[in-house]
């Protein structure tokens, strides 16, 4: 911000000077009088380019750093499948990284309006978000899954998809955990796209992000979790949640891909051909797998 004040004074002490001085000598090159409107305009063009600019040579990302595997913070540092990705595809185009940790319910804006270049966040492809942002193809095949607390009589000897869905239907003011904005919400509450009128007898809880929606479930302020099969993985696994069950029914099938602003069209070629190389060389399946 200092910087910022002290370039509109220099430039606006440069317009006083030439105006006041209208037939100034650069080596002997005659400058002549210089419109007002044209100066200003000249100096508020450069003020904006050193203020709005972005270096080339850096892509900016946003992602949740709340949905481990994909993104987590380890002490300082944001890690993760997809924080993973990202490195190396950066490293193969020759370019600096710019992390930007956020909700994952502004990702998308973030990535439209132009404050990130791309988003690598656990994103499932889907038509509402194709029209905000573009996305690459997919690098992961996704669905979404249930978690329950152990010895939920409720939920014993289920053995199929339609039977879950016809218990959750079946449970009078059943409450529902979910993250907020991910597509375990939108399946919950219903959604056209995802073809599922959802659970018209239940309360959707939205959490912040799936650990807050984990340990809800873990103080029984809901009865089930609906959340990505990775991470529903990881946390039912986790040391700290001993009491969780993962009902092994998909309930979605979804891809993940990359999202990037649908002005950055190069940007999206230069991705796609990296993402495109990891594929075909093993090392996106070495990354996925560091993470099981």
């Amino acid at each position: 911000m200092r910087f910022q004040h002290f370039t509109r004074f220099r430039l606006f002490c440069f317009t006083r000077f030439c105006l006041n001085n209208p037939t100034l000598r650069f080596h002997s090159i005659k400058i002549p009088k210089i419109s007002l409107p044209l100066l200003f305009g000249a100096a508020m063009i450069s003020l904006l380019c050193l203020q709005g600019c972005k270096d080339s040579s850096t892509i900016t990302m946003a992602t949740a750093a709340e949905f481990r595997p994909f993104e987590f913070m380890e002490g300082e540092e944001v890690r993760g499948i997809d924080i993973d990705i990202a490195r190396e595809i950066a490293k193969r185009l020759n370019k600096q990284l710019e992390i930007k940790k956020m909700r994952f319910d502004s990702i998308i804006v973030a990535t439209s309006s132009g404050t990130a270049d791309i988003a690598i966040s656990a994103i499932t492809i889907n038509p509402t978000r194709e029209k905000m942002v573009d996305f690459t193809t997919p690098y992961y095949e996704a669905s979404q899954v249930a978690i329950v607390k152990k010895g939920d009589s409720r939920f014993i000897n289920i053995a199929s998809k339609d039977e879950l869905l016809e218990k959750i239907a079946s449970i009078k003011d059943i409450k529902i955990a979910v993250a907020v904005g991910t597509t375990g919400h939108f399946f919950a509450a219903g959604d056209k796209e995802l073809d599922f009128s959802g659970f018209q007898n239940a309360e959707v809880k939205a959490y912040s992000n799936a650990s807050v929606a984990m340990k809800a479930l873990q103080h029984s302020q809901v009865d089930i979790m609906i959340i990505d099969e990775m991470v529903a993985t990881v946390l039912s696994r986790a040391w700290w949640n001993p009491n969780a069950t993962l009902l092994p029914f998909r309930l979605t099938q979804e891809q993940y891909g990359i999202a990037i602003n649908k002005s950055k069209t190069k940007l999206k070629e230069s991705i796609q051909k990296a993402l495109d190389e990891i594929k075909n060389d093993g090392t996106l399946e070495k990354i996925i797998t560091s993470y099981l």
